[in-house]
């Protein structure tokens, strides 16, 4: 017997999967998939006040989605973002992080795993260690206790903690074309930039690309051989 339930999350992890191999192959396959799965979760996956939901089957989607689901996604919109620089995944990204707070905030500043508008529970647990899948709850202060004594049990809070303490790196793309963009992408997307915001600006006309990094911005740049050999002094 094949279990064929689609859930929100797993989706999400493959969005991101998909969209960080897209940004460093360029396999339009990848990216086609992607924003497919993107579209399968608006379409069968949220329902008509929004909230997302956990998982359908045979055509029935009701069960409200848990944090990991809210979590998963909003990963897989943002991988998918820096990947393809539309809008619209951000967009999305934002609004479910600030749904996800919504629903599912403690009063110690952790989050639970369940939301507030589940069915009456006697207990609402939370849970940062990560076990076949990553923890959904990347709120550091609540379980740095726990982190201190198994830290291999909390691999992606501990990179939460390198991406909130480590030197930011902020590219900015204004102008150009598409194809001048894509270029950008793919190439920074093939060096190890852990700490990377990659975005796209308002400005139109020729390209300018702004880097910001350790703790200054540098002066425009107009190509992507300036910006490569920025990228390997500050490496």
């Amino acid at each position: 017997m094949r279990d064929e339930k689609i859930l929100s999350g797993w989706n999400g992890l493959t969005i991101a999967a998909l969209g960080r191999g897209f940004a460093i192959t360029g396999k339009e396959e990848w990216r086609a998939a992607a924003v497919a799965a993107v579209a399968a979760i608006r379409g069968r996956l949220v329902d008509r006040h929004g909230r997302l939901l956990r998982c359908a089957h045979a055509g029935v989607a009701a069960i409200p989605a848990f944090l990991e689901d809210y979590a998963f996604y909003v990963w897989g919109l943002i991988e998918l973002y820096q990947a393809t620089l539309r809008e619209e995944f951000l967009d999305d990204a934002l609004q479910l992080s600030k749904e996800m707070l919504r629903l599912f905030a403690a009063p110690d500043g952790g989050l639970y795993s369940v939301g507030s508008d589940a069915d009456d529970l006697p207990l609402r647990m939370q849970s940062a260690v990560d076990g076949v899948i990553p923890a959904g709850t990347g709120i550091l202060r609540s379980q740095m206790g726990s982190i201190q004594q198994q830290p291999l049990s909390h691999l992606f809070s501990l990179c939460t903690l390198d991406f909130l303490h480590g030197p930011p790196l902020e590219i900015t793309l204004h102008g150009g074309t598409a194809d001048q963009q894509d270029t950008i992408v793919h190439s920074v997307a093939q060096r190890f930039l852990p700490n990377l915001v990659l975005r796209r600006g308002r400005r139109e006309g020729e390209l300018q690309i702004n880097v910001c990094a350790e703790g200054s911005c540098r002066p425009p740049l107009a190509d992507l051989a300036e910006l490569e050999a920025l990228l390997d002094e500050l490496a």
